[in-house]
């Protein structure tokens, strides 16, 4: 039996924000599938799948960002580190075996064959649209269990609440806080709670700090967001997290 660890696919894991805390979310999520076995492998089919739910992660991070802030992200780091990984040792028939394996009911893999045949280049199982068509499939099929197993660990709203501050600018964070520090913060209102709240989570430097201040702290806000920033995303989350096209 081998095993995948963080290292190994964090690569598979996109930053919205060059220095935001996204590491956090994506480090947790993965103990989450490391305790279920799911980043354990036997085989070259085992392996490919682990190295799928690795992108899966990716794309809800991704995804969630798009719900929570309505801005529109892609997957292309994602399709291309999962290129790398997968390399060219696959042939089509691999692909459509394994997806009927795990997917329900046996389904079929569409892979639109005739839109990637080119008489100079057989080998159209490396090029990038073959690969993202491909990819999108499989995560498709893994991403509710995957929400299930993170759904047995973290409560929705606690998640919801770490992928929204993971998913923030820290340099913008750090910005702001420096031009605020001699205002008069008398007037302050329910969204300034709630951004000072964000803003405390977004200072914690360490990962551990990090979750046991999302855990112990996310009740109290949780109204703020539920109604407010976070709603969107919450509910998408917790209807399953589908994935959300490009334009949307």
């Amino acid at each position: 039996m081998f095993t995948k660890n963080y290292d190994d696919v964090s690569d598979m894991f996109p930053e919205i924000f060059v220095g935001s805390h996204g590491e956090y979310w994506y480090r947790k999520a993965w103990e989450i599938l490391e305790k279920h076995g799911l980043n354990a492998y036997e085989n070259r089919e085992e392996e490919f799948m682990v190295y799928v739910r690795a992108a899966t992660l990716g794309m809800l991070y991704l995804d969630f960002f798009k719900k929570a802030v309505e801005e529109n992200t892609e997957y292309d780091n994602i399709v291309s580190a999962f290129q790398s990984k997968i390399g060219r040792d696959y042939t089509v028939e691999f692909f459509k075996s394994l997806y009927a394996k795990y997917s329900e009911d046996n389904e079929e893999l569409d892979l639109n064959l005739e839109d990637y045949a080119d008489e100079e280049n057989e080998d159209f199982i490396t090029e990038y649209d073959f690969v993202e068509n491909l990819l999108l499939q499989f995560t498709d099929m893994e991403r509710y269990e995957i929400i299930e197993y993170i759904r047995q660990e973290l409560k929705d709203f606690t998640n919801c609440l770490a992928l929204y501050c993971t998913s923030k600018d820290i340099e913008e964070f750090e910005i702001n806080e420096n031009q605020n520090e001699d205002e008069d913060n008398e007037d302050e209102d329910y969204m300034d709670e709630e951004e000072r709240y964000i803003n405390s989570l977004l200072s914690t430097k360490d990962y551990n700090s990090f979750w046991e201040s999302i855990r112990k702290n996310s009740d109290e806000i949780r109204n703020y967001l539920v109604t407010g920033n976070l709603s969107a995303a919450y509910e998408w989350w917790k209807e399953g997290g589908e994935r959300i096209d490009m334009y949307w």
